[in-house]
């Protein structure tokens, strides 16, 4: 489920036995308040061990109406994953007249799979990112007793890229340099010999690594490290472990909000840190470090002001924030999705969910585009507006160093296709 990076079951411990992965989005997509965003850190996790493992990922996502039903489609699209929709209507308040009168699964789902078939060009190619947020198993497995430990850090990178229109993977090794050029550590606390042996040869090559909070005080097992990894870079990083009692379960003694070791360095090397960052260069590569974790306040706006390339991110100006958007490359073509942040849920009067307890969303609004869009890029031979919302595809025409195609009409989901020259 989408709980599974803060617990100790993993698909990495059975991956190789597998030849499918499922992307669970369990509960109502969207959730009653109207946001979807809380499952990236999950869904990013199931499909970067789906990627390393070479198998596809199979998205499953529930709902009782054409709504929730489409939505449930375009976040899988979106995501990049295959879709799976069931209803599951025993787990309703109701009796059988009032479930014979709900449609079936097939027939709710049938527009999103129909449009699916209809474009298969637009759902093709590779996440277009040179950024990736390192997820790291060995502190979630050895380290601290609770999800503030570590997981809350690796949620806020996730979250944080994402809701800043910043594209990025997920990574469950340290890659080698080369696709991946940036790599986001945040609250990796434990790293494993094998690990900074892998970090060296992408700084040197010319990555950059951009960490937060702890960093490699521990090895790979939690056990203290004679020479931390931050050490290594002339950095006197000390980590102040809370006092804690022992429990069982570990988190059970520790309140809604526990102390979390914390970094501190000397007032005087703080000095040498620009902007709160310290910064060093390895190599041909670029190492950026700062002692707060990522989910203090403001330190994630921060992070992500460091990430942010205008090469990397998929600029459409004329779109409202609240959209979300995900790049992919396909030999010449750029396709960029984008699927609203936020919608509108509109409840059934009487249908509630026994497995959830929750109401159940008969219907969602989204708020249709008003604007003309404008990809910012000239270097495209055509580009292309393509959307379920519409009855055709639309041409957009160059204006100046981009292209701009009219938005009006788009509410629920669209796809830009460029095409190089």
């Amino acid at each position: 489920g989408y709980t599974m990076p803060a617990v100790g079951m993993s698909y990495q411990d059975f991956i190789r036995s597998c030849n499918l992965v499922l992307l669970e989005m369990a509960g109502s997509t969207p959730s009653i308040k109207g946001t979807w965003d809380t499952r990236i850190p999950s869904q990013l996790l199931h499909l970067g061990i789906a990627r390393d493992h070479r198998v596809p990922c199979l998205g499953l996502g529930y709902g009782f109406f054409p709504s929730t039903a489409f939505f449930v489609w375009a976040l899988n699209k979106f995501l990049g994953s295959d879709s799976w929709f069931s209803t599951l209507k025993g787990r309703l308040n109701a009796g059988e007249a009032q479930l014979a009168a709900l449609a079936d699964d097939s027939e709710l789902v049938e527009e999103g799979y129909r449009w699916e078939k209809e474009h298969p060009r637009l759902f093709t190619g590779d996440v277009d990112t040179d950024l990736a947020v390192f997820f790291s198993r060995a502190t979630r497995d050895y380290y601290g007793q609770c999800a503030e430990d570590y997981v809350n850090d690796y949620y806020a990178s996730c979250l944080e890229l994402l809701r800043h229109g910043i594209p990025y993977e997920v990574v469950t090794a340290i890659p080698h340099f080369g696709r991946i050029r940036r790599l986001l550590l945040s609250g990796v606390t434990c790293l494993t010999a094998e690990e900074q042996r892998l970090l060296a040869g992408f700084l040197e090559a010319g990555g950059t690594v951009v960490a937060s909070g702890p960093a490699g005080h521990y090895d790979g097992r939690a056990r203290p490290l004679a020479r931390g990894w931050l050490a290594r870079f002339g950095i006197p990083a000390a980590l102040e472990e809370p006092v804690r009692g022992g429990a069982f379960p570990p988190n059970s003694s520790l309140g809604k909000a526990p102390e979390v070791a914390r970094c501190q360095v000397p007032d005087e090397f703080r000095t040498k840190m620009g902007g709160g960052w310290f910064r060093t260069a390895v190599g041909s590569g670029l190492l950026l470090w700062r002692p707060e974790r990522i989910t203090e306040k403001g330190v994630g706006a921060q992070v992500a002001k460091e990430v942010k390339s205008p090469a990397s991110a998929p600029r459409i100006k004329g779109l409202p924030a609240a959209w979300r958007l995900r790049r992919y490359r396909d030999g010449k073509r750029t396709l960029i999705h984008a699927i609203p942040g936020e919608v509108e849920t509109i409840l059934h009067a009487t249908l509630r969910n026994h497995f959830t307890r929750e109401p159940v969303i008969e219907k969602l609004r989204f708020p249709a585009l008003q604007n003309a869009l404008e990809v910012e890029s000239g270097d495209y031979a055509s580009v292309r507006l393509y959307s379920p919302d519409l009855a055709g595809s639309r041409a957009a025409k160059r204006s100046g160093n981009g292209w701009t195609v009219e938005g009006a009409g788009v509410k629920r989901y669209f796809v830009i296709e460029c095409t190089k020259i």
